[in-house]
Formats: C-alpha cells, sequence, structure tokens
C-alpha cells in the first residue's frame, strides 16, 4: 500500500512589480471564487499538456467557510481533485500474481491517478495564505497544479502569477518541537584529526570518513535545551552552541524525529529548504489504493487550520 501524505505550501498572488494581491479581492474575486468558477467551468473535461506530456481534469470541488465558537468566521476553504498522468511511453500493465501481461499502454495513453488539494485563505485583509497538495508514494501534483493555477489569475490579468513556496521552516520545527517525539540526536563530524585517523588505521586526509556521537532516546533535551534552542531559532547562536561536547567539534547537529507516522531528520545546519510530508494513511478511507475525497477533505480542513495558526494568520 502506497503512504498516502499531505505537503502545506504557503501562496500567493503578486504582479509585475512583486506585490502581493489582496486574496479576498484578486481584480473583484476572491482568489477562491476565481479558481472554483474556473474549475466549474472545465470540470470532467481533460486537457493536454503537449509540451509536459500530461492530462489533467479536475473532478471534485467544493467550498466552505468555517467559524469560531461565536460565529465568527476565521477563514474559507476551497478543497478539489484533480485526475492527472503523464504520457509518451509505451509499457506493459502486468498482472502481479501471475506475472502474465494484461495489457500494452501505447505511448498516446496516460496512467491517471486521481489526487487532492485544499486552498485555504483566513478571514479579513490577508496577502498570503496555505495550500495543502495530496501526495500518493513519490507521485503528486505542485508543478502540474500551480502551472493550472497560474493560468487560472493569468486569464484575470496577463500580469498576475500564482506562487507556491515552501512554508517558512520554522513553522515545520514548531510541528516537531512541539508534537513530536524525538527519537535521537546525531553529532557529526566530518574532518577526522590526523592523530584520531593514525589510531583508527586511516588514509591520511581522507574525505570519505567522518565520525557521529548517537544518543538515542535523548528523553529531556528539548525541555533541558529550550533555552539554547530557542536562541538559535531566533539566529542568536549557531547549532554548534546548542551543545558543546568536550574534546569532539563537530560539524553538523541532526534530530531525528517522529511525528504520528513521519519520520523526518531535520540538520540544524542548514534547514532553508526544510519541508514536511504528513503520513495520513491511516486516518483516511482508501478505494482502490487511493483516499476517497470526503475522508481527505476532513484531513486537509485540519492540517489546512494548524498552519494557518502556525504562521499567525488566524487565531485558535
Amino acid at each position: 500500500m502506497k503512504m498516502i501524505g499531505l505537503v502545506a505550501y504557503g501562496f500567493s498572488v503578486k504582479n509585475l512589480r512583486n506585490q502581493r494581491m489582496e486574496l479576498h479581492n484578486v481584480l473583484g474575486k476572491s482568489i477562491i471564487e476565481v479558481v472554483s468558477e474556473k474549475i466549474a467551468l472545465d470540470i470532467n473535461e481533460y486537457s493536454d499538456d503537449r509540451v509536459a506530456e500530461r492530462v489533467f481534469c479536475f473532478d471534485k470541488n467544493e467550498c466552505n467557510t468555517f467559524n469560531n465558537d461565536n460565529g465568527q468566521e476565521i477563514y474559507s476553504a476551497l478543497f478539489a481533485r484533480v485526475k492527472t498522468g503523464e504520457y509518451g511511453l509505451q509499457s506493459e500493465i502486468v498482472n502481479s500474481t501471475t506475472g502474465e501481461v494484461s495489457y500494452k499502454k501505447s505511448e498516446d495513453e496516460a496512467d491517471v491517478m486521481p489526487f487532492g488539494f485544499a486552498i485555504c485563505v483566513p478571514a479579513g485583509e490577508c496577502d498570503n495564505g496555505i495550500i495543502i497538495l495530496q501526495t500518493i508514494g513519490n507521485y503528486g501534483i505542485k508543478v502540474a497544479l500551480n502551472r493550472k493555477l497560474d493560468n487560472m489569475v493569468k486569464l484575470l490579468d496577463p500580469d498576475l502569477r500564482f506562487e507556491m513556496g515552501i512554508v517558512v521552516p520554522k513553522l515545520v520545527l514548531n510541528r516537531f518541537f512541539e508534537h513530536g517525539v524525538l527519537k535521537s540526536l546525531r553529532f557529526i563530524q566530518y574532518e577526522i584529526p590526523t592523530d584520531e585517523a593514525e589510531r583508527f588505521g586511516l588514509n591520511h586526509n581522507t574525505n570519505e570518513a567522518s565520525k557521529e556521537v548517537i544518543i538515542r532516546k535523548p528523553v529531556g533535551f528539548l525541555q533541558n535545551k529550550a533555552r539554547e534552542l530557542n536562541e538559535w531559532r531566533n539566529g542568536a547562536i549557531i547549532y554548534s552552541d546548542v551543545v558543546q561536547i568536550e574534546g569532539f567539534d563537530y560539524d553538523e547537529l541532526k534530530m531525528d524525529f517522529k511525528l504520528g507516522k513521519t519520520s523526518k531528520t531535520i540538520s540544524l545546519k542548514n534547514i532553508d529548504n526544510l519541508q514536511m510530508t504528513e503520513d495520513v494513511t491511516e486516518e483516511v478511507t482508501l478505494e482502490g489504493g487511493h483516499p476517497t475525497f470526503d475522508t481527505l477533505k476532513t484531513v486537509m480542513r485540519d492540517i489546512g487550520k494548524d498552519y494557518l495558526i502556525a504562521k499567525g494568520l488566524i487565531v485558535e
């Protein structure tokens, strides 16, 4: 069974001057209205991207507004599903039980799969939101969907563009630090001193060897080192100042986390491209190996809200 994952991205609509548009007023319409209306026009109609050799269509589209306990709107969301796949190569479909070829796919035929996504926009004036994309195994729709959404805003004005980017690494860190389980700490030294290399029988000046000090089940580390970790996250100190090990000058500190069924190794040396795929396989109902739209929608709603809160776009 392939893993069903969800990945969160930040998004905005920008003009030629690189200014973000107010998402409730993209030339008179909210971004959710823009996307929903275009999907409604194209529902269940496949488009063919000859350059990318990919077919693409929307087959689900729902919009919802979510309120707090006082009945005040806090955010709105569009939930949708696409069906997409690539063509251009001949292949054989083989029965995994018998090993027999059951079908030969031509280069003009595409192997199409469904993927859900959600666009979440906070109430009130805002110029950025959260978009949640479903993955299955190693397959995803980021590039294809970004191109579609970009085309939608360009239909309003050719000078506009839809941008999707990695959520601020600090927000991803917050989810692991606050809700994850720290499984191990790894202190890595990439340049082994000459005297140690000789003692271990290593070649001189080798770039292949490295040395690690591993602490498994570091219970209490996040609490006892909270001040140092906060200073590192705020840029006041560098990663190597979080922990000092006498006689061991390490070049990288890695933290292995578990969050639900998601495992992630975070390097404190470089978090610029930190991105997390959340495993939601056990939280959705599968049909034919794919999540049903209704159960996927519920999980996307919850994760979208979590990221809106973490990014400070809405208050819980």
